[in-house]
């Protein structure tokens, strides 16, 4: 069973930064050895993580209260309804 852990988020409101915890669980996703690399990289010319970049992907695609605005989310679900999932 997987177990939820805190985590200190740290968001800004304004000109006003506030934290809080959150309880999150860790999931894993597979890439190959060149989309690591480029996902770094892309990552580290934004000044986040790979682990952040995807974490506020996810927030801005779900409509979480973490996202970074109504067209950040509006672009993440544009890019999912273009994506096609069937097997």
């Amino acid at each position: 069973m997987q177990r939820f852990e805190p985590v200190l988020y740290v968001y800004k409101v304004g000109d006003v930064y506030d934290e809080r915890i959150i309880f999150v669980k860790r999931i894993y996703v597979t890439l190959t050895d060149e989309e690591k690399e480029d996902l770094a990289r892309l990552a580290a010319e934004h000044g986040t993580s790979p682990g952040e970049l995807l974490a506020d992907f996810v927030a801005d695609l779900t409509y979480s209260n973490r996202r970074g605005g109504s067209d950040e989310s509006m672009y993440a679900r544009d890019w999912l309804g273009r994506q096609t999932y069937r097997w």
